[in-house]
């Protein structure tokens, strides 16, 4: 490729690309896929460039691909999808009585309220969070997951259903 030792790096390329074709694919629209593909093996072929000292190519280019996908969301104003987050849709037919939801989201913890608050309906990035809360982003994340279930869960309860 473009670096000094370009065939190390296509190696890890070859390597790389269907993980985060596979990553990309969860969180984009079909679209959009092969550009934050090049663009993390891009970003990491600069970085690489310039600090030989990456330990784990393939935990670093993970990063990458994640930030590449959340700016690519910000630039659509839109949040991050998670796969992993099963919440309940309801029916287009159906109306959703708000009272269910304050009722669902009222039964879990507080730290779960506020953090569902603040990135769902404040539409707080996880950076953001992160300076409010003062936990790491990863954890964070992990939490958000984590309180969604829970609030999935208690919304099926309380009548709204997957």
């Amino acid at each position: 490729m473009l670096s000094a030792d370009g065939e190390n790096r296509g190696n890890e390329f070859d390597q790389f690309y269907p993980a985060l074709r596979r990553i990309a694919r969860q969180h984009l629209p079909p679209h959009e896929v092969e550009d934050a593909v090049q663009e993390t093996l891009k970003r990491f072929l600069e970085k690489a460039g310039k600090d030989e000292t990456i330990n784990n190519p393939a935990k670093f280019v993970q990063g990458i691909i994640y930030n590449v996908i959340h700016e690519f969301h910000r630039k659509r104003k839109e949040p991050l999808r998670d796969p992993d987050i099963d919440i309940p849709a309801p029916d287009p037919e159906d109306e959703v009585d708000p009272e269910i939801i304050r009722k669902s989201l009222a039964t879990l913890e507080p730290f779960c309220q506020k953090l569902i608050c603040a990135h769902v309906v404040e539409e707080k990035t996880f950076a953001e969070l992160e300076a409010l809360l003062g936990e790491p982003h990863s954890t964070l994340h992990r939490k958000f997951r984590k309180c969604m279930q829970k609030f999935a869960r208690e919304l099926e309860r309380n009548g709204i259903k997957k």
